[in-house]
């Protein structure tokens, strides 16, 4: 009786209940804010602890078949006060040792009240690299890798990659700040760069990510760390996608927090679909597949209150912190056999509280545990491998690779944000992004409809210019010179098919060639053609230019542009190039290497130059008929292209607009002037060719009846000769296109000639009339006169000190004229030499 008496009171002061079983109480420092979906994971791994002590109490031959591990749950709700409240229980519950506290910034305040008591505390979860403080935190240590183990192993695989450029977006608290500033310390020893470093206070609203994630978005960063936990992620991700960064081209890897993202959201799979989530490896060996078979077996059979809210296999940081109650278990039975003396009692009571060192009490790098072999440094933090999990679309999730001593290795393939399967670069890549008028872009459209239209119009105002080139208002202008230039606008409209589609070599010399030969031939043409009229009607050269002769001119107006245009494409032809517009758009186009500036101020000074000599021309035959003249017409032109090439020119070389605005805008300027120059021009001779009621040779006949050249009484028929004046001084370039001026020659008394200017009113050179200018010369008042005769049908006179050169049409004009000029010349010398004598005497 007595002695059943003393038993009793021995098993109620050492700690063993009356069936003399001895109980180790360790607590269980976790909790969740609720049973909702996304913290369901929790309970998994705090059931998990529970279903662990009762698997090592029904098999470990540990500290002897009298003595099994209690579990004591002390719910913190994941709430900082509520933990410091329970590790002040903790003593109070005579809790040998604490698993927890869950996360890190928890695990730190836990682990400064329970250092008080002496009791040591493993957590399977806090990844915060400041626990590793053994100065601040000397009870603590983890059966999970730190975060800068995590953030080497992210570093590691960007590097791994391919990547060179990175972006970090991180929560703004301890474990987001202290996980991204291990991330950029990795990066900057691995010469990886940081575009962009960004923390989120999400707060309560998601919308509060938005300015972190446009500077995201406006860095060009490709490859996107994230740093924090899962319900921050859903809420930056949600962001994300709206702004675009979240999608083909990105990827997005995260830490651990993130390895129950199929688990706590699997409704919403699709949004973060090709998510890279770094998790420590935790499972490995037969004393993994024990543990989850005897889970899946037992995990409502559990003493957690909670255990019908589990899941029915292990979840994310279950067998970490199963691997807690291994080492726990093994250290005690370590610290117990040092000493005889020591009991188990001892230990249940405190008493050995001393003796544990942390973290060498727990080091048993040879033990198989539910996460494989536990190596961890004098810190007691763990040395890690980490499994690389890739979520897919459908809530599940692929072990991809791994971080292994130190190494990445590729297992399968991975599937991208977006569902892409081909590994993004670490930047925009531009020749995969760069913009282009491809077959499906409205731009394609664009271009073929401006050159299905342009050619439609050219070719029909062809057709109808071959049609009428009878009419008046088409032959005036010169038929063949009509079809030559409209064939120049035809060939304009092939720029719009040049522009479609990824820009080759052949394509961009070809739209460095279309616009500025054609555009110079146009205008030569066009000069040349006013150059002839300038001829016809000032000079009245009776060898009016030929239509080749036309052609010949206005091809060596375009010259200088074809002999640009030659060298530099031999030196430095254009090729393919891409043009950022920002820091995320770019487009195609075509450039020279290294003269393009050069090329572009040559080209529009020859053109500059053909436009200013059109309007020159234009000016000097402002007096010609106005069924001939052009003056107005050449002017507007001009005009037209002058200021749409400014304003194009500053516009599209400005950088200001986006390529499909760009590429809008020179297209239709192009169009334009091409339209212009057609209606305004050759649609407008075919306009009065189709209303004009009489042929142009009836027209001819009604003026050369209205105009009549009136002879003077007696006067002879000579007088209507045509021939060659040559004027003296030559002071500028209309100077020298006059020295050739047809003017009449007339006798108009037998003591005066007249040289008359005369104008031509057709281009017919027997049209011409009178004008009242012009040289006139008195026999009585000569001063000087002296006749050379050249032979060809020219003589020179020289009169009052003017020297003339005449040219007549046939010998018998010749002699007439000579004859008279001869008879003047003996009548000047005969004059001379009695006014001679009458000064003699």
């Amino acid at each position: 009786m007595i002695s059943c008496i003393l038993v009793t009171l021995i098993s109620l002061v050492f700690g063993l209940t009356p069936n003399g079983t001895n109980k180790l109480r360790l607590g269980i420092s976790l909790g969740y804010p609720s049973f909702e979906s996304n913290h369901l994971f929790r309970v998994t791994y705090i059931n998990a602890i529970y279903l662990r002590i009762k698997q090592l109490n029904e098999n470990s031959p540990l500290l002897g078949n009298d003595t099994t591990l209690e579990p004591v749950f002390l719910d913190t709700k994941l709430d900082r006060i509520t933990t410091i409240v329970k590790g002040l229980e903790a003593d109070e519950k005579n809790i040998v040792a604490v698993i927890g506290s869950g996360r890190s910034y928890l695990s730190t305040l836990s682990s400064l009240v329970l250092q008080n008591y002496r009791i040591p505390q493993c957590c399977g979860s806090s990844t915060d690299p400041s626990l590793s403080d053994k100065l601040q935190y000397p009870n603590f240590f983890r059966t999970i890798p730190t975060d800068n183990s995590q953030a080497a192993a992210m570093i590691g695989y960007a590097v791994a990659s391919g990547w060179t450029k990175i972006a970090i977006i991180y929560t703004d608290e301890s474990y987001g700040t202290g996980l991204a500033n291990y991330l950029q310390h990795f990066a900057r020893l691995n010469n990886v760069t940081v575009l962009a470093r960004v923390a989120v206070n999400l707060g309560t609203s998601e919308l509060a990510a938005l300015p972190s994630i446009l500077t995201l978005q406006q860095s060009d960063a490709r490859i996107i760390l994230y740093c924090g936990l899962s319900p921050e992620y859903m809420k930056v991700l949600k962001v994300s996608r709206e702004v675009g960064i979240y999608g083909p081209g990105y990827v997005w890897i995260g830490p651990d927090t993130l390895g129950n993202l199929n688990t706590a959201f699997p409704l919403t799979a699709s949004l973060y679909e090709g998510t890279l989530s770094f998790f420590p490896v935790e499972f490995g060996g037969s004393e993994s597949e024990s543990f989850a078979e005897y889970y899946k077996e037992n995990h409502l059979n559990s003493t957690f209150i909670h255990n019908n809210y589990t899941y029915p296999e292990p979840g994310a940081y279950s067998y970490f912190f199963a691997t807690c109650v291994d080492l726990l278990l093994n250290g005690f039975d370590s610290l117990l056999s040092t000493s005889e003396s020591w009991s188990v009692a001892d230990l249940a009571n405190g008493q050995l509280n001393d003796q544990m060192k942390i973290p060498d009490s727990f080091q048993f790098p040879d033990l198989l545990t539910p996460s494989g072999y536990v190596r961890t440094d004098q810190n007691g933090d763990r040395f890690g491998d980490y499994r690389i999990m890739n979520f897919l679309s459908d809530g599940t999730a692929n072990v991809v690779g791994g971080w292994v001593n130190g190494e990445i290795v590729f297992l399968k393939e991975i599937v991208y944000p977006g569902g892409l399967k081909k590994k993004p670069n670490d930047g925009i890549n531009p020749f995969e992004v760069a913009e282009y008028a491809n077959d499906n872009s409205p731009l394609h459209v664009l271009s073929v409809t401006a050159a299905s239209i342009g050619f439609f119009l050219t070719l029909l105002c062809i057709v109808l210019t071959i049609i009428y080139r009878q009419r008046g208002s088409i032959k005036r202008f010169g038929f063949p010179i009509s079809i030559g230039m409209q064939s120049v606008l035809v060939g304009m409209n092939s720029q719009f098919l040049v522009m479609v589609d990824n820009p080759t070599t052949p394509k961009c010399i070809a739209d460095s060639i279309i616009i500025p030969i054609l555009f110079s031939i146009y205008y030569g043409l066009l000069l040349a053609k006013n150059v002839r009229l300038y001829l016809v009607f000032n000079i009245h050269n009776q060898k009016i230019l030929h239509t080749w002769k036309i052609y010949l001119l206005g091809l060596i107006f375009s010259l200088p542009s074809a002999i640009i245009l030659l060298v530099f494409n031999i030196i430095d032809p254009p090729i393919p190039a891409i043009i950022q517009f920002n820091s995320s758009t770019y487009y195609w186009t075509c450039q020279r290497t290294v003269h393009q500036q050069t090329v572009t101020a040559l080209l529009s000074t020859v053109n500059a130059i053909i436009l200013l000599a059109n309007l020159i021309i234009a000016f000097y035959n402002r007096n010609i008929q106005s069924k001939y003249n052009e003056t107005k017409l050449i002017a507007l032109s001009v005009y037209n292209v002058c200021v749409i090439s400014v304003f194009g020119t500053i516009i599209l070389q400005s950088k200001s607009l986006r390529f499909s605005s760009n590429y809008i805008i020179k297209t239709t300027l192009i169009f334009y002037i091409m339209c212009f120059n057609l209606v305004s021009t050759f649609y407008m001779q075919v306009y009065h060719a189709i209303i004009s009621i009489q042929n142009e040779t009836g027209v001819h006949t009604m003026m050369e009846t209205d105009v009549k050249i009136k002879d003077t009484p007696g006067k002879p028929i000579q007088n209507k000769t045509m021939f060659i004046v040559n004027l003296k001084p030559m002071n500028n370039i209309f100077d020298y296109l006059k020295k050739e001026t047809t003017m009449r020659l007339s006798r108009d008394t037998k003591d005066r000639i007249s040289l008359y200017e005369i104008k031509r009113i057709s281009l017919d050179t027997t049209n011409t009339m009178d004008l009242p200018i012009g040289y006139s010369w008195n026999k009585l008042h000569l001063t000087d006169f002296k006749l050379i005769e050249r032979g060809n049908c020219q003589i020179m006179v020289i009169l009052n000190g003017n020297s003339f050169q005449l040219t007549f049409e046939n010998i018998q004009d010749t002699d007439y004229w000579t004859r008279y000029f001869e008879l003047w010349t003996n009548q000047y010398r005969f004059s001379n030499l009695n006014s001679k004598k009458n000064e003699d005497q």
